[in-house]
């Protein structure tokens, strides 16, 4: 059984930073959280991690106590005032506050958001005489010790910037995408980008591996449906889901790059008589579901992990994100978060054992799953039990 986690996740971090702009989230505060190698921010509980600090909510999970929706990146003199003053400075105080932040944060580079989360990551302790208040906590990764440091710095090293470069080609895509440029055109309302990325899919050479994959499209069936129409073209093999064939704007299409990089993108998402819902299971199985056939099918094309995993939404502003779907009960009536922005990028996974059941899959996509449970407004996915359990439901 998974431990509770006892401090924040490098994912979470990273999302933490990247909507901080790199600036303290307190109103008119313009200090830098992240200055060349110096770490001035501090991540903080808006609920303490303590049981005597400011805030502490005893009936929060450790889930949801380490988890993005319970954190806030301050600099250390407005740290300082939250927590001396916690009447004045409420859980919703604080909430409003994270949640104003963004917009007026700058947006930030794929390079300084990796950059300024692995120093994040590895900061020391910063506690401020406190007494468990908004504590920022030291978010160590731990090494095999048996490991000679300098070998496995310089394989992290390597990994992160591999993931980079692959970040790098997703981000390159979906801007295509959203500009009308997808490998075939698709039917709009929304879309859902998932690249699945073998680490080596950036060599711009043809695999070997190709030829047998292009021998076998019903092998990448696009995300919620069955193989319509194929072909094979300079990029590489497209599947679409139109049962008149390619010419006609899409559902969904899977690309099988000549790399063997994949792209699958389903589209017209909107549910609901004016069209204005996205049912957050229903997208997490697309993406599992998605992940599990295409990994499994690279793997059998003697494909080696590991293999990165990146998913973004797109035309999604002002949608509402619904927990769940409930037969016979009226949509605008069930929980749900709205989407404040256009574009969403995930928190990307990587799978390092192949070929892949569907449970340890969901468990290594948790990161995103959580990720689009928070868009909607929870603290962590309901496709897990509260032991960390793939449930599938």
């Amino acid at each position: 059984m998974p431990k509770d986690p006892t401090r924040p996740s490098y994912p979470v971090i990273k999302q933490l930073f990247a909507l901080s702009g790199n600036q303290c989230a307190y109103p008119k505060c313009t200090t830098a959280m992240v200055e060349g190698d110096s770490i001035i921010g501090e991540i903080c509980h808006i609920r303490a991690a303590r049981p005597n600090g400011p805030r502490h909510d005893p009936e929060q999970s450790a889930v949801a106590r380490h988890a993005h929706d319970n954190l806030i990146l301050l600099c250390g003199k407005h740290h300082k005032v939250v927590d001396d003053d916690p009447e004045a400075y409420t859980v919703e105080r604080l909430l409003k506050m994270r949640a104003d932040h963004p917009s007026r944060a700058a947006a930030l580079p794929v390079d300084e958001v990796d950059r300024g989360a692995r120093l994040l990551t590895n900061q020391s302790v910063t506690s401020v005489n406190q007494s468990g208040g908004i504590t920022a906590h030291t978010v160590n990764q731990t090494f095999n010790m048996l490991a000679p440091p300098a070998s496995r710095a310089d394989r992290q090293a390597e990994r992160n910037s591999m993931i980079n470069r692959l970040h790098q080609f997703h981000n390159e895509r979906v801007e295509k995408i959203a500009s009308g440029e997808a490998a075939v055109e698709l039917l709009g309302n929304g879309a859902l980008i998932v690249h699945l990325l073998p680490f080596g899919a950036l060599d711009n050479r043809q695999a070997s591996s190709f030829d047998e994959i292009s021998r076998n499209p019903n092998m990448f069936t696009p995300m919620g449906g069955g193989v319509h129409d194929h072909k094979i073209n300079y990029e590489g093999l497209l599947t679409g889901s139109h049962n008149d064939g390619l010419s006609k704007p899409q559902r969904a299409y899977v690309m099988v790059f000549r790399s063997t990089a994949v792209e699958a993108v389903a589209s017209s998402l909107y549910r609901g008589r004016d069209e204005r819902f996205l049912i957050l299971p229903d997208i997490q199985k697309m993406i599992l579901n998605g992940t599990v056939l295409y990994a499994n099918a690279l793997a059998h094309f003697g494909l080696e992990s590991p293999m990165a995993v990146f998913v973004t939404l797109i035309d999604v502003q002002g949608k509402e994100l619904l927990h769940q779907a409930i037969e016979g009960a009226f949509w605008e009536d069930l929980p749900s978060g709205t989407l404040t922005h256009d574009r969403l990028a995930f928190s990307e996974c990587v799978i390092d054992s192949l070929p892949i059941e569907t449970e340890a899959c969901a468990k290594a996509l948790r990161p995103i799953f959580d990720h689009l449970a928070n868009a909607a407004g929870l603290a962590a996915s309901p496709l897990f039990d509260a032991a960390g359990n793939y449930t599938g439901s």
